[in-house]
Parts: C-alpha cells; structure tokens; sequence
C-alpha cells in the first residue's frame, strides 16, 4: 500500500534524489490523469503526461500525452561572436574541444608555523628572584630554621630573608592565635545535632511541647518518634526526627520535622473533614515506570522493529490508538513506513502499531510509538 498524501508537498526547492516515476503498462492502468501527473509507459518507452483537452469541459477533461524525446534547442558559445548554435537529437553526442590543457587559477598559500616561547628565569644572582617555589634539583631540608622558598642561597645578601619560611614550635604560636582557633571550634561545634534519643509523641514523653519548656531544651537536641501522636498540633510518625532550632522551644515552628514515614497522597478539599492528604503518591503503571536507579519515567513510549529483510514490524502497547509512530533507519534517519493502528475497547487493552514496507532493507529500522493524549 503506498503512502497518502492529502496536500501539496514543498521541497523548498531542494533536490528531489534519486526518484522513479510510476510504471504502467498503458493508459488504462495509469488511471484519469490529472493535468501535469506523469507516468512511464513500459510498453512503448515513453515518458507521458497529463494534459487539459482543450477545448475544456466542465468538469475539465484530461489525457494522456507523449513527453517529446526526439530534439531539444541549445546554444553552446565559447564567447565567440556569433556563437554556435544548432539542434542536437536523441543520441546524439556533443564533443567539445579545447586548444589547450584546462588550468586552474588556485593559488596555494604559504604555511607558516608560529611558536609562542615561555622561559624561566634561574639563577639570578644576587637579589633577583627566580620564578618557581622550589628548584626540582635541588629541594633539599635546610639545616637551620628556615625553609627556601627559591633557589636563591646568597648567605651573604641580606634580602634573603625575604625568601624564606620561618619555622617554628607549638610552644611559639601566640596565645591570642591559640584562642581564635578555639572559639571557631566552639562555634562549629554550637551548630551540631545532639542525639538525646527516642520520643513517645502518645505520651509526650520526654515533656517536649509544654510550655514552658521543663526540660531545657538546647538548640540541635535531636529525638526520634518512637510512638505516632500528636507534637504541637502535628501529627508525627515513628521514625520522624525532631531538631530544636532554638534553646527552650515553646512553639512548632520552633523546632524542624524531618518526617520519615510518610501517608500515601488524597484527594480532597483544601480544608474541612475530607481535607486532601498531602504525602506519597502513587502512579499508574500503564502512563509510568520505574528506572533501576529508582527515577519515575513516563510510560508513554514503546519501540519494536522491522528486521533487515522483513517487510513489516509490530509494536504491542496499551496506549490506544492515538499514537505518533515515527520510523527511523540505523544511521537515526527518518523513513516513511506505511502505518496501521488497531486497538480494542477499555482502558488499557492491548494495541497494535504495525510498520510496513514494499522492499525489504538490508538493515534494522526501528518503530517508535508515543502516546497522544
């Protein structure tokens, strides 16, 4: 079965490659012509066309009309004047003739090889700097209490000293140091999680939510829900960890609920007794899959195959029968396959996208189904 068409087909000008006009053995089997249709008579060899019986009718009537092979008008001129012309018929060869050899006016040009240089500066001398941290050749230990930070050894220069690490003793560091460390330590540390344990939110056991709070709460004190119950109004689960925000916590918002075990998804009003639930949800596996690394995807696409020699391929889903099904060849190019959709009644009952084509391929082309709506 061939594709159908119901419009025009642009090209935008671009190349129609490597077409073949329909064969037929004669007008009969070539149909009622449209004006400007073509097609090859097998039996005489000849290329014919549509064409308006003038004078028209209404409705217009066609027929069809041999393409003339026998002679065709040129002009050849090598800029002579006057310039040559004449009649060349079917067969006939046109030789041209050249005085010389044929020359292109191309020029090459000239490569040239550019090289950027980077050089290092060793060995100064006297109160010039090199430029690396450490000689590769000569990094050894100092014997005194200074480390090179070059090359450079003049003892006797006293700007050496500008080129050194000083080393030193714990027993050296200053104590105001000392003291900058520590208190940056005892801040990072303020900012911690401090496991106190497990939380029957039944009971409110440990006293939690009163307020005041008994029990001196500090900020980063963590408990787990060891019990489902009520905190300050919330519903917690066994499992979900309370963190204190602040010390002495009086209010919700005072605290951060890290739930664990979460209630699947509702529908429902915003407010009231059938107020939604908001929490897990779940998906149906006809429109959604899970990947291995646990990603939900759409479960919106199938794919199968026309095998290199076989003439059709089918792709079984449950997408109905508004699909979009493309057809594409080993190197990702799209062909255009002749496609038939079936499907049965219900919600996801089995479908059929089938793929067919008149001459076999001598690689895979794979069928790709997605659906619509």
């Amino acid at each position: 079965m061939a594709i159908n068409f119901l419009n025009n087909v642009d090209y935008n000008k671009n190349q129609l490659l490597n077409p073949r006009i329909q064969n037929e053995v004669n007008d009969a089997a070539a149909g009622t012509p449209r004006e400007g249709q073509l097609y090859y008579n097998t039996t005489d060899n000849e290329l014919r066309v549509g064409i308006e019986v003038i004078p028209a009718t209404t409705p217009p009537t066609y027929e069809w009309s041999k393409v003339s092979q026998d002679t065709y008008q040129f002009t050849l001129s090598d800029n002579a004047n006057p310039a040559i012309t004449g009649t060349i018929a079917s067969g006939d060869t046109i030789k041209i003739a050249a005085s010389g050899d044929l020359t292109s006016n191309l020029t090459g040009q000239a490569t040239t090889s550019k090289q950027l240089e980077v050089g290092l500066k060793l060995d100064g001398g006297a109160g010039v700097e090199n430029n690396y941290i450490v000689n590769q050749g000569s990094a050894t230990a100092a014997a005194d209490d200074t480390i090179p930070f070059s090359n450079y050894t003049d003892n006797v220069d006293p700007v050496l000293d500008t080129y050194v690490v000083k080393k030193t003793t714990f027993g050296d560091i200053p104590a105001e140091a000392l003291t900058l460390v520590k208190n940056y330590i005892d801040t990072a540390v303020a900012g911690g999680l401090i496991y106190k344990g497990g939380y029957d939110a039944d009971q409110n056991t440990p006293n939690l939510d009163s307020n005041p709070n008994p029990n001196n709460i500090k900020t980063g004190w963590a408990y787990t829900v060891t019990v489902d119950g009520v905190f300050f109004n919330e519903q917690v689960r066994v499992g979900d960890l309370l963190i204190a925000k602040v010390d002495a916590p009086t209010a919700l918002a005072d605290w951060t609920t890290v739930q664990n075990n979460v209630d699947f998804a509702t529908a429902g009003t915003n407010t009231g007794a059938d107020a939604a639930v908001i929490g897990i949800s779940r998906y149906n596996e006809d429109d959604f899959t899970v990947s291995a690394s646990g990603f939900v995807e759409l479960n919106t696409s199938a794919t199968g195959v026309i095998t290199a020699g076989s003439l059709s391929g089918t792709v079984n889903h449950n997408f109905g029968i508004n699909t979009l099904v493309q057809t594409i060849n080993s190197s990702g190019d799209t062909v255009h396959c002749d496609v038939t959709r079936t499907t049965t009644s219900g919600v996801g009952s089995p479908s059929t996208s089938v793929a067919t084509i008149a001459a076999a391929e001598a690689t895979d082309i794979t069928i790709l189904v997605q659906k619509i709506g």
